[in-house]
Protein backbone atom coordinates (compact mmCIF):
# COMPACT_ATOMS: atom_id res chain seq x y z
CA UNK A 1 0.00 0.00 0.00
CA UNK A 2 1.27 3.52 -1.26
CA UNK A 3 0.67 6.49 1.31
CA UNK A 4 -0.51 9.75 -0.31
CA UNK A 5 1.12 13.19 0.76
CA UNK A 6 -1.65 13.93 2.61
CA UNK A 7 -1.73 10.61 4.84
CA UNK A 8 1.79 11.43 5.70
CA UNK A 9 1.32 14.99 6.91
CA UNK A 10 -1.49 13.60 8.71
CA UNK A 11 0.63 10.66 10.43
CA UNK A 12 3.42 13.27 11.31
CA UNK A 13 0.95 16.00 12.73
CA UNK A 14 -0.61 12.88 14.77
CA UNK A 15 3.13 12.43 16.34
CA UNK A 16 3.49 15.99 16.75
CA UNK A 17 0.22 16.27 18.71
CA UNK A 18 1.08 13.17 21.16
CA UNK A 19 4.40 14.64 21.79
CA UNK A 20 3.30 18.22 22.35
CA UNK A 21 4.51 20.33 25.13
CA UNK A 22 1.66 22.54 26.08
CA UNK A 23 -2.38 22.22 25.25
CA UNK A 24 -1.77 25.08 22.77
CA UNK A 25 0.88 22.93 21.00
CA UNK A 26 -1.70 19.80 20.72
CA UNK A 27 -5.27 22.27 19.80
CA UNK A 28 -3.00 23.77 17.20
CA UNK A 29 -1.86 20.16 15.87
CA UNK A 30 -5.33 18.87 15.92
CA UNK A 31 -6.77 22.42 14.43
CA UNK A 32 -4.27 21.42 11.35
CA UNK A 33 -4.80 18.41 10.93
CA UNK A 34 -8.18 19.26 10.78
CA UNK A 35 -7.50 20.82 7.50
CA UNK A 36 -6.57 17.76 5.42
CA UNK A 37 -9.05 15.39 7.33
CA UNK A 38 -11.38 16.61 9.63
CA UNK A 39 -12.48 12.81 10.51
CA UNK A 40 -8.81 12.40 11.99
CA UNK A 41 -9.55 15.68 13.92
CA UNK A 42 -13.21 14.45 15.15
CA UNK A 43 -12.08 11.37 16.14
CA UNK A 44 -9.25 12.43 18.14
CA UNK A 45 -10.55 15.24 20.15
CA UNK A 46 -13.23 12.59 21.18
CA UNK A 47 -9.99 11.04 22.83
CA UNK A 48 -9.46 11.54 26.15
CA UNK A 49 -6.23 13.18 25.96
CA UNK A 50 -4.52 12.03 29.55
CA UNK A 51 -4.84 8.56 28.02
CA UNK A 52 -2.55 9.34 25.11
CA UNK A 53 -0.58 12.82 25.38
CA UNK A 54 2.31 13.92 26.78
CA UNK A 55 1.00 17.67 28.04
CA UNK A 56 -1.17 16.06 30.58
CA UNK A 57 1.55 14.75 32.65
CA UNK A 58 4.89 16.64 31.59
CA UNK A 59 4.10 19.60 34.15
CA UNK A 60 3.10 16.95 36.69
CA UNK A 61 4.91 13.67 37.24
CA UNK A 62 8.59 14.44 37.81
CA UNK A 63 10.29 11.45 36.21
CA UNK A 64 14.21 12.92 35.32
CA UNK A 65 14.39 10.90 32.35
CA UNK A 66 13.10 7.63 33.95
CA UNK A 67 11.58 5.71 31.34
CA UNK A 68 11.16 2.18 32.73
CA UNK A 69 13.41 -0.49 34.49
CA UNK A 70 12.10 -3.60 32.35
CA UNK A 71 13.80 -7.28 33.23
CA UNK A 72 14.54 -8.39 29.18
CA UNK A 73 15.14 -11.56 29.16
CA UNK A 74 17.60 -11.24 26.16
CA UNK A 75 20.15 -9.45 28.15
CA UNK A 76 19.33 -11.46 30.86
CA UNK A 77 19.20 -15.06 29.75
CA UNK A 78 21.24 -16.31 32.07
CA UNK A 79 19.78 -15.15 35.01
CA UNK A 80 16.46 -16.17 35.09
CA UNK A 81 17.53 -20.33 34.31
CA UNK A 82 18.98 -19.55 37.82
CA UNK A 83 17.61 -20.58 41.18
CA UNK A 84 15.79 -18.31 43.22
CA UNK A 85 18.79 -17.96 45.92
CA UNK A 86 21.33 -17.42 43.20
CA UNK A 87 19.31 -15.35 41.68
CA UNK A 88 18.71 -13.05 44.61
CA UNK A 89 22.26 -13.43 45.44
CA UNK A 90 23.27 -12.39 42.03
CA UNK A 91 21.30 -9.11 42.37
CA UNK A 92 22.40 -8.49 45.54
CA UNK A 93 25.94 -8.40 44.66
CA UNK A 94 25.29 -5.99 41.41
CA UNK A 95 23.25 -3.74 44.08
CA UNK A 96 27.41 -4.34 46.52
CA UNK A 97 29.37 -3.31 43.69
CA UNK A 98 27.16 -0.27 42.64
CA UNK A 99 27.25 1.24 45.96
CA UNK A 100 30.20 0.91 46.39
CA UNK A 101 31.43 2.62 43.02
CA UNK A 102 28.81 4.79 43.46
CA UNK A 103 30.96 5.84 47.34
CA UNK A 104 34.18 5.90 45.52
CA UNK A 105 32.27 8.69 43.29
CA UNK A 106 31.11 10.79 46.29
CA UNK A 107 34.15 10.58 48.28
CA UNK A 108 36.44 12.07 44.96
CA UNK A 109 34.06 15.02 44.35
CA UNK A 110 33.88 16.40 47.17
CA UNK A 111 37.69 16.18 47.64
CA UNK A 112 37.72 17.87 44.10
CA UNK A 113 35.43 20.57 45.51
CA UNK A 114 32.80 19.76 42.37
CA UNK A 115 29.27 21.44 43.36
CA UNK A 116 26.86 18.99 40.62
CA UNK A 117 27.78 15.51 39.66
CA UNK A 118 28.88 14.43 36.31
CA UNK A 119 25.56 13.48 34.58
CA UNK A 120 24.35 17.03 35.72
CA UNK A 121 27.59 18.50 34.29
CA UNK A 122 26.43 16.82 31.21
CA UNK A 123 23.45 17.92 31.13
CA UNK A 124 24.18 21.16 31.43
CA UNK A 125 26.90 21.19 28.68
CA UNK A 126 24.27 20.01 26.44
CA UNK A 127 21.81 22.66 27.18
CA UNK A 128 24.41 25.41 27.49
CA UNK A 129 25.50 24.50 23.59
CA UNK A 130 21.67 24.66 22.36
CA UNK A 131 21.15 28.06 24.09
CA UNK A 132 23.45 29.56 21.75
CA UNK A 133 20.88 29.22 18.84
CA UNK A 134 17.83 30.44 20.73
CA UNK A 135 16.14 34.18 19.89
CA UNK A 136 15.51 36.02 22.97
CA UNK A 137 12.26 38.30 23.18
CA UNK A 138 12.08 39.73 26.04
CA UNK A 139 8.15 41.38 27.56
CA UNK A 140 9.04 41.54 31.56
CA UNK A 141 12.07 41.81 33.38
CA UNK A 142 11.06 38.53 34.14
CA UNK A 143 8.97 37.18 31.18
CA UNK A 144 10.57 36.14 27.79
CA UNK A 145 9.72 34.29 24.48
CA UNK A 146 11.93 32.25 23.39
CA UNK A 147 12.14 31.04 19.79
CA UNK A 148 14.52 28.26 18.48
CA UNK A 149 15.89 28.76 15.52
CA UNK A 150 16.77 25.61 14.05
CA UNK A 151 13.61 24.18 14.15
CA UNK A 152 10.75 24.25 11.12
CA UNK A 153 8.23 25.47 11.89
CA UNK A 154 9.81 27.63 14.56
CA UNK A 155 8.59 27.09 18.04
CA UNK A 156 8.25 29.22 20.58
CA UNK A 157 8.57 29.35 24.39
CA UNK A 158 7.48 31.14 27.04
CA UNK A 159 9.95 31.49 30.14
CA UNK A 160 9.48 33.25 33.90
CA UNK A 161 12.52 33.72 35.58
CA UNK A 162 11.03 34.69 38.03
CA UNK A 163 9.01 31.57 38.86
CA UNK A 164 11.73 29.25 37.49
CA UNK A 165 9.00 27.84 35.07
CA UNK A 166 9.11 27.22 31.14
CA UNK A 167 6.56 25.86 28.59
CA UNK A 168 8.72 23.31 27.63
CA UNK A 169 8.67 20.03 30.20
CA UNK A 170 12.31 19.80 30.50
CA UNK A 171 12.84 22.05 32.94
CA UNK A 172 10.56 20.21 34.85
CA UNK A 173 11.16 16.98 33.94
CA UNK A 174 14.52 16.67 34.40
CA UNK A 175 15.19 19.46 37.18
CA UNK A 176 18.25 21.24 35.02
CA UNK A 177 17.77 24.60 33.23
CA UNK A 178 16.67 24.12 29.57
CA UNK A 179 18.12 25.67 26.68
CA UNK A 180 15.45 28.40 27.02
CA UNK A 181 16.12 29.16 30.47
CA UNK A 182 19.80 29.69 30.00
CA UNK A 183 19.31 32.09 26.38
CA UNK A 184 16.84 34.41 29.03
CA UNK A 185 19.45 34.08 31.77
CA UNK A 186 22.34 35.13 29.45
CA UNK A 187 20.11 37.55 27.74
CA UNK A 188 19.64 39.53 31.03
CA UNK A 189 23.18 38.80 32.10
CA UNK A 190 22.30 36.13 34.79
CA UNK A 191 24.67 33.32 33.64
CA UNK A 192 26.23 33.10 36.62
CA UNK A 193 22.67 32.31 38.87
CA UNK A 194 21.85 29.07 36.61
CA UNK A 195 23.60 26.87 39.73
CA UNK A 196 20.39 28.08 42.02
CA UNK A 197 17.68 26.56 39.05
CA UNK A 198 19.19 23.08 39.43
CA UNK A 199 17.78 20.40 41.68
CA UNK A 200 19.48 19.58 44.78
CA UNK A 201 19.42 15.96 43.79
CA UNK A 202 22.11 16.70 41.78
CA UNK A 203 24.18 17.76 44.15
CA UNK A 204 27.25 16.41 45.41
CA UNK A 205 26.75 17.62 48.97
CA UNK A 206 23.32 15.44 48.80
CA UNK A 207 24.75 12.56 46.34
CA UNK A 208 27.75 11.75 49.31
CA UNK A 209 25.12 11.62 52.20
CA UNK A 210 23.36 9.09 50.52
CA UNK A 211 26.26 6.61 50.84
CA UNK A 212 27.89 7.76 54.29
CA UNK A 213 29.12 5.23 56.25
CA UNK A 214 27.14 6.57 59.43
CA UNK A 215 24.04 6.73 57.65
CA UNK A 216 23.99 3.24 56.20
CA UNK A 217 25.45 1.49 59.02
CA UNK A 218 22.70 2.77 61.57
CA UNK A 219 19.74 1.28 58.85
CA UNK A 220 18.70 -2.59 60.51
CA UNK A 221 16.31 -4.97 59.66
CA UNK A 222 13.47 -4.76 62.47
CA UNK A 223 11.60 -8.66 62.61
CA UNK A 224 9.12 -9.64 64.78
CA UNK A 225 10.65 -11.64 68.18
CA UNK A 226 8.39 -14.34 67.36
CA UNK A 227 6.96 -15.37 63.61
CA UNK A 228 3.92 -17.52 63.74
CA UNK A 229 3.25 -19.66 60.57
CA UNK A 230 0.18 -18.88 58.54
CA UNK A 231 -1.94 -20.88 57.39
CA UNK A 232 -4.18 -19.05 55.83
CA UNK A 233 -2.95 -19.50 51.96
CA UNK A 234 -2.25 -23.50 51.50
CA UNK A 235 -0.49 -24.76 48.90
CA UNK A 236 -2.12 -25.96 45.86
CA UNK A 237 -3.44 -28.96 44.73
CA UNK A 238 -1.27 -30.87 41.55
CA UNK A 239 -3.21 -33.41 40.11
CA UNK A 240 -0.59 -35.73 37.65
CA UNK A 241 -1.75 -35.96 34.21
CA UNK A 242 -2.85 -39.10 32.71
CA UNK A 243 -0.54 -41.09 30.21
CA UNK A 244 3.35 -40.68 29.63
CA UNK A 245 5.50 -37.67 30.17
CA UNK A 246 6.14 -35.67 27.20
CA UNK A 247 9.30 -35.28 25.94
CA UNK A 248 10.57 -32.03 24.85
CA UNK A 249 13.18 -31.47 22.30
CA UNK A 250 16.79 -30.35 22.51
CA UNK A 251 16.59 -26.60 21.31
CA UNK A 252 18.46 -26.39 17.92
CA UNK A 253 21.17 -23.88 18.16
CA UNK A 254 21.32 -22.65 21.86
CA UNK A 255 23.35 -23.80 24.15
CA UNK A 256 21.61 -26.29 26.88
CA UNK A 257 20.74 -23.64 30.27
CA UNK A 258 20.58 -25.09 33.40
CA UNK A 259 20.85 -23.92 36.91
CA UNK A 260 24.63 -25.38 37.26
CA UNK A 261 25.52 -24.14 33.88
CA UNK A 262 24.00 -20.54 34.40
CA UNK A 263 26.03 -20.72 37.53
CA UNK A 264 29.42 -21.21 36.31
CA UNK A 265 28.58 -18.50 33.42
CA UNK A 266 28.24 -15.68 36.02
CA UNK A 267 31.43 -17.37 37.51
CA UNK A 268 33.51 -17.35 34.18
CA UNK A 269 33.60 -20.74 34.03
CA UNK A 270 32.70 -22.15 30.50
CA UNK A 271 33.81 -25.66 31.26
CA UNK A 272 29.95 -26.73 31.94
CA UNK A 273 28.81 -25.57 28.60
CA UNK A 274 27.06 -28.61 26.31
CA UNK A 275 26.40 -27.20 22.61
CA UNK A 276 23.13 -28.97 21.78
CA UNK A 277 25.00 -29.54 18.35
CA UNK A 278 27.39 -31.38 19.60
CA UNK A 279 25.58 -35.08 18.70
CA UNK A 280 28.58 -36.59 20.20
CA UNK A 281 27.57 -35.74 23.84
CA UNK A 282 23.78 -37.23 23.22
CA UNK A 283 24.62 -40.49 21.31
CA UNK A 284 26.46 -43.24 21.95
CA UNK A 285 26.41 -46.88 20.09
CA UNK A 286 25.02 -49.67 22.51
CA UNK A 287 26.83 -52.52 20.26
CA UNK A 288 30.43 -51.02 19.51
CA UNK A 289 30.18 -48.43 22.85
CA UNK A 290 31.97 -45.62 19.89
CA UNK A 291 30.06 -42.21 20.46
CA UNK A 292 28.46 -40.57 17.44
CA UNK A 293 26.27 -42.71 16.01
CA UNK A 294 23.26 -45.10 17.29
CA UNK A 295 23.58 -48.98 16.95
CA UNK A 296 21.03 -48.43 13.83
CA UNK A 297 23.77 -46.87 11.91
CA UNK A 298 26.43 -48.22 13.37
CA UNK A 299 28.80 -50.42 10.89
CA UNK A 300 29.55 -53.31 12.90
CA UNK A 301 26.14 -54.67 12.13
CA UNK A 302 26.35 -53.89 8.70
CA UNK A 303 25.16 -57.78 6.47
CA UNK A 304 28.60 -59.32 5.01
CA UNK A 305 27.72 -59.89 1.12
CA UNK A 306 27.76 -63.43 0.02
CA UNK A 307 30.06 -63.93 -3.00
CA UNK A 308 28.75 -65.25 -6.24
CA UNK A 309 30.92 -68.31 -8.00
CA UNK A 310 31.50 -67.04 -11.75
CA UNK A 311 30.76 -68.53 -15.03
CA UNK A 312 33.98 -70.79 -15.14
CA UNK A 313 34.39 -71.84 -11.75
CA UNK A 314 32.41 -75.39 -10.16
CA UNK A 315 31.24 -75.60 -6.69
CA UNK A 316 32.99 -78.92 -4.87
CA UNK A 317 29.75 -80.22 -4.00
CA UNK A 318 28.15 -79.70 -7.39
CA UNK A 319 27.19 -82.39 -9.32
CA UNK A 320 27.80 -82.34 -13.03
Amino acid sequence: MVKNLATVQVEDLVWRAQAADSEAEFNSCLSMIGLTCPAAENYLRGIDPRTWTLFCAAQQIKLYGWNSTLFSADDNKSMLSLAPYDLMQDYMEKFMTLAYNQSVYAKKWVKEGKKFTEYADKLLAEQRDAANFQVVQPSDDGIIFVTESRSFPPRRYRVDLNQRVCSCAYLFQMGVPCRHFLAGLTFFKRSKEEAKYVDTCYCVSTFADQYDNQRTSSIELILESELEENHAVKAPVVARKRGRPRSKPFPTGETLMTPAVASALLNGDTSLLVDSDDTCAKRRCSSCGKAGHSKRTCGQNASVPVPVPLAGEVAPNMMI
